[in-house]
């Protein structure tokens, strides 16, 4: 039986307590396994979406404040914005 991708939670980044370089060198571990383990099958828009779902609502409002051309929306590039912000 396949486990559906819906059902996966890595924890939720927390960008308000704690050691947050931590908090988010954890939470992007998860993600990274995520993306090459059941969720590899899915398209780079699908990957897209996953990853702001699952860094919650905090992290959303972060990205919502950046500028991301359409043809940048890729997963590397949230990395790359999140490693800095972080």
């Amino acid at each position: 039986m396949e486990l559906g991708a819906t059902s996966l939670r890595p924890p939720i980044m927390d960008f308000v307590n704690g050691n947050i370089a931590e908090n988010w060198r954890r939470w992007s571990q998860n993600m990274q396994l995520l993306l090459s383990g059941p969720l590899m099958d899915k398209t780079e828009e699908q990957k897209f979406s996953y990853f702001l779902i699952y860094i919650d609502q905090a992290g959303r409002d972060i990205y919502n404040t950046w500028d991301i051309a359409e043809g940048d929306k890729k997963v590397d590039i949230l990395f790359q914005r999140f490693q800095t912000y972080c």
